[in-house]
Order: C-alpha cells, then sequence, then structure tokens
C-alpha cells in the first residue's frame, strides 16, 4: 500500500510592519550658500559674466567699451569703459544683492529700458570670483579702488589713479566650484563665445568702439570704431566677404489702434554660403536669442539656399514693453514675447475657388475619372488618424498637428542638426501607415523609429564631385551643348560655364556640410548617446578597422 505524502499548507505569514521614519526637519539655507546657489545659475560660465559687465557699461552711457580676457576668462576678465562712473557714496552697497539704480518698483518691468535691472549680477560675480572695481566720476579728483568678496567690501576704498568711467575685474572665476570650474577647462575654449558676444554687441551699437583681446596679445581679435551704419559694423566685424551679400529688410506697423511693431536688419542672399546659420537678435535693445523665430527662418530659407547653405540674419525688433517679458530666464538671455511670432510665417495655399478655365475643369474630370478606387481615400484616412493621435505626439514626442491639420512643430532630436524638410512626406506617411497604434510599447518602438528615420543623414541630390562623380557634371555640359532640343532657354548674360560651376558649387557645399555635420555633431553625438543592438556589429552597419592587439603585434615588428 503506498502512502502518499501531503503537503500541510504552512501559516500564512504576517506582513512586515512598515517602519516610519521621522520626517527630516527643515531648515533654513544660510544666506551665503543660498547666494552661492543662485550666483550659479545668473553666472553660467566666463562668457555671461562678460555680457553682463558689457551690458552694465551701456547701461553707463560708454562710448567705449574694451574687454581683456586671460586663459578663457577663468583666470582673468577685464572690462573698461568711459561710461558715467560709480559715486563713492554707493560703492559700499554695489555688490549686494538686489542693489540697482536701474529699478525701483515691480511695475517698472513693465517699462524698463535698461538691460540691467534685478542687482543679481555683480553680486553673483563675488560669490565666484574675486571682483576689484575702479572708478572715477565726473568732477572727482582721483579715481577708488575697491575689492569684494561674498557680496561685500574686503576694505575700504582707497584713491588711485584713473581715467573716466569704470573698470571692473573679476579674477579666478569659480575658485571655490571646482566641478564648475573642472568643467569648463575641459571644455572647449570659451573665449571664441566672448568674441562671438563682443561682435555682436558691435555691429548692434554703432555709436560704441569695442575692443576685445586676450591678456598679452598685442592685437586685438575685436576692434571696431563707432560707425557710420550698421553695414560698415557688420564689414568691421564680420569681413567685407559677408557683408557684399547682405539685403536690407525692414517692417512696420504704426497702426494705433493694433500692436507698433517695427523691425530692421539685414539678411543674407541667395549667394551667401556658410556651413552654420549666424542669427544676431535684438529685441527692444536687448541681445537675446529665439530658437523658434530662428528655426522659422531657416525653413523660408531652404526654398531658396542650397541644401547645405546656411544663412546670417542681423535684426532688430521694436515691440510695445508690456509685450516683453525680461524677467523668465536668469541670464535674461531668452525673451518670451507675446504674439510676436503669430502668423510670422503664413501658410501659402491654393485658392479652393473653381477655377472658370474649361480647359482646366476638363482635366479635372479626366483625373477624377482614372483615380484608382483603393487609394483614393488613404491620404484622407492617414490625416484623420494623426488627428485622433494628436494629443499623443504631442505629449510624449513633441509632434503638434493643430486644428487646421497644419504639422507646426517636430522634436530636436540633435542640436545642430535639422533633418531635410523635402522628406516631410515621407515621414508622415511611415507616422500613419508603419506605427502600431494598438500596443503602447510597440507604438512608442515604431514611432521612435520613424522619427530616426527622418533625421538620419540623407545623401544629396547630387552626385559627390570627388573622383568619379566629377563625370556627371562635365556630361551635363556636353549634353546641354551638344542637344539642342532639350536644351532650356538660358538668359544671355549666363554662359553654359556658369551654369555648370554653379551646380557643381552647389554640390561641393552640399557634401562639405554633410560632412562636417557628420564629423563635429554626428560622431560626438554617437560616441556618448548610441546604445548599438548586437545585430550591427554582424550586418555591416559597424566594421571593425583594427584592434590594439592588432596594432601591438605591428609595433613589435617595427
Amino acid at each position: 500500500m503506498q502512502i502518499e505524502k501531503l503537503e500541510v499548507p504552512s501559516p500564512p505569514t504576517a506582513e512586515p510592519e512598515v517602519q516610519w521614519r521621522e520626517p527630516p526637519t527643515i531648515r533654513r539655507l544660510e544666506e551665503s550658500v543660498a547666494n552661492r546657489i543662485a550666483a550659479g545659475e545668473v553666472v553660467q560660465r566666463p562668457s555671461s559674466v562678460v555680457k553682463e559687465l558689457v551690458e552694465n557699461s551701456l547701461d553707463a552711457g560708454a562710448t567705449s567699451i574694451s574687454v581683456v580676457v586671460k586663459d578663457s576668462g577663468l583666470k582673468l576678465i577685464q572690462v573698461s569703459d568711459n561710461g558715467h562712473g560709480i559715486r563713492y557714496e554707493d560703492l559700499p552697497i554695489l555688490c549686494e544683492r538686489h542693489t540697482t539704480s536701474k529699478l525701483t518698483s515691480f511695475e517698472d518691468l513693465q517699462t524698463i529700458k535698461s538691460m540691467g535691472f534685478r542687482g543679481e549680477a555683480l553680486a553673483s560675480m563675488t560669490y565666484v570670483g574675486h571682483v576689484t572695481v575702479m572708478t572715477i566720476t565726473d568732477g572727482q579728483l582721483h579715481g577708488y579702488r575697491v575689492s569684494y568678496r561674498d557680496g561685500v567690501m574686503e576694505h575700504e576704498p582707497k584713491p588711485c589713479a584713473a581715467v573716466k568711467g569704470t573698470q571692473i575685474m573679476v579674477e579666478n572665476l569659480f575658485y571655490n566650484m571646482l566641478a564648475r570650474r573642472k568643467a569648463l577647462q575641459n571644455a572647449s575654449d570659451d573665449y571664441p563665445k566672448i568674441v562671438d558676444l563682443i561682435s555682436r554687441f558691435a555691429i548692434y551699437h554703432t555709436n560704441v568702439s569695442f575692443t576685445c583681446r586676450k591678456h598679452g596679445a598685442n592685437k586685438a581679435d575685436v576692434n571696431t570704431v563707432i560707425a557710420a551704419s550698421r553695414l560698415d559694423a557688420i564689414k568691421m566685424v564680420y569681413g567685407m566677404p559677408i557683408a557684399r551679400d547682405l539685403m536690407e529688410i525692414g517692417a512696420s506697423d504704426n497702426n494705433p489702434t493694433r500692436s507698433v511693431f517695427e523691425m530692421d536688419g539685414f539678411i543674407s542672399s541667395a549667394n551667401y554660403m556658410a556651413k552654420k546659420t549666424t542669427m544676431v537678435l535684438f529685441i527692444n535693445d536687448r541681445l537675446v536669442e529665439c530658437t523658434p523665430l530662428k528655426r522659422a527662418i531657416e525653413v523660408a530659407y531652404s526654398a531658396t539656399l542650397t541644401k547645405a547653405s546656411k544663412p546670417f540674419i542681423f535684426m532688430s525688433i521694436r515691440v510695445p514693453s508690456e509685450h516683453v517679458d525680461v524677467n523668465v530666464h536668469p541670464t535674461k538671455r531668452e525673451v518670451p514675447h507675446c504674439k510676436l511670432l503669430e502668423n510670422a510665417i503664413r501658410l501659402r495655399r491654393n485658392p479652393k475657388e473653381a477655377s472658370d478655365l474649361t480647359s482646366i475643369q476638363e482635366l479635372v474630370r479626366d483625373i477624377d475619372s482614372n483615380v484608382h478606387s483603393v487609394f483614393i481615400f488613404s491620404s484622407q484616412m492617414n490625416t484623420d488618424l494623426l488627428m485622433k493621435k494628436a494629443e499623443l505626439l504631442e505629449e510624449y514626442f513633441s509632434i503638434h498637428i493643430d486644428e487646421q491639420q497644419n504639422l507646426t512643430r517636430l522634436p530636436v532630436v540633435l542640436d545642430q542638426h535639422t533633418p531635410d524638410m523635402d522628406h516631410v512626406p515621407e515621414f508622415l506617411l511611415s507616422l500613419g501607415n508603419d506605427v502600431v497604434w494598438t500596443s503602447e510599447k510597440e507604438c512608442f518602438q515604431t514611432i521612435a523609429a520613424a522619427i530616426g528615420d527622418f533625421y538620419a543623414m540623407q545623401p544629396p541630390v547630387l552626385p559627390n564631385p570627388s573622383g568619379n562623380g566629377i563625370q556627371f557634371y562635365k556630361n551635363s555640359k556636353r549634353d546641354a551643348s551638344t542637344n539642342a532640343a532639350i536644351e532650356l532657354k538660358k538668359p544671355e548674360n549666363v554662359s553654359d560655364t556658369d551654369i555648370d560651376g554653379e551646380l557643381l558649387a552647389e554640390a561641393e557645399t552640399a557634401w562639405a556640410q554633410r560632412e562636417w555635420t557628420i564629423q563635429h555633431v554626428l560622431f560626438p553625438s554617437m560616441r556618448l548617446f548610441l546604445k548599438p543592438p548586437n545585430a550591427m556589429a554582424k550586418n555591416g552597419t559597424f566594421v571593425q578597422v583594427t584592434s590594439l592587439d592588432k596594432l601591438y603585434k605591428i609595433f613589435e615588428r617595427c
């Protein structure tokens, strides 16, 4: 007789008791700690210091500003001007937080004209560096020199010889923020950013002379004099080749019942070629950045420029102060502006009214009678599908489709890389046909794949002129000259050589821009972010050129 062994269920174990911990005590940060944290937001890098000091000089009415930089600004930043100077009585509170001569009440922000107003810049510099101020005002027999640390004077102001104006030196920047200092030392040189910053100020403030040089250098990298016109200032800063290809623009709206809007500037023509967009934007005399406006202009230019060429834009915009919020960004670098970009670029659509021409109506009837019944509604079905999924696309992927079925926003997958807008129809078709909307995981995966395909580097339409590709342009010239039956009618002042030269130049620019983007944008980003699957090592996506073991063997033979 076989006796089966019965399993006796064990008694249920009691759930572990939740051990409650005492909540941590909330403490008020010491003022020095809070000020140092705030200083890291206002003073992000050496170029931030230069921007704040130059703006203070401009607010002081200076007509001459000199900038000297040592070790990319980490060792020394010196800004000198011939402005009205600083009163002796104001020196004790000069570098305290929220001390300013430009603002008295919060309502003044609606009509503020000066570039500085919060009274945080100088104070922040004293918490992350050693600040020395030397100044003299009209009527004083001598100037005063005083050093600051952590917002207060280190000693009483000392008399010294000085010229009219103010000189501010910031030394040992981020000496007490080792991580920030190390990151800046390991990063690319910050001095080009400072030169670019001074160049932008110089072409706008034509009534001010600017110089910018490295400490100990005999020649300045930026050296401008008071210019008669803005175009002359652009010539001095960016050179004659750029100024030669610029066109003056302007627009205004002086209707008192609407927002008063004024804009003037210079934009590059179709002959201008550059690998990177240069946009200098001033709103109400303030140097700012506006990424949506920059991308809108790039899209508008894409219809006239070659694929690889980028524009140069200088734009000065004036709008009522109540339409601009200057207090949104710690460094006042970004300025949201109400209704400024609204309807900036209007969509151009064909008229919806029927044409009266009999021939056109007959052609339309011929097309309708010969249309394929299977695909006639496919585009509308995809449009309806994307409109239903518009909220999901915007929330998770920053793809915005408005109520008028317009694609108005795309995600920024990689800085300094804009996808080829000629492939937008393929991208929308992929979203409509290839995305699995029934499964959350597969939905995200297929949408990400569609975005990846859209942002992938596409080869230019024209063949690469290097190597055997040059034969294409030679053959195109020969075919155009021998086949008169299909030869296009060319303007009398344009020769075959000019046409081939332009075509060749367009191809060279396109391929050079592609190689530059791959080398300086894609490869560094791949090194940081790419996580290739195992299959890429076997399907030829990645090819191993060599290895350290092979290199060691080669060197051992040598």
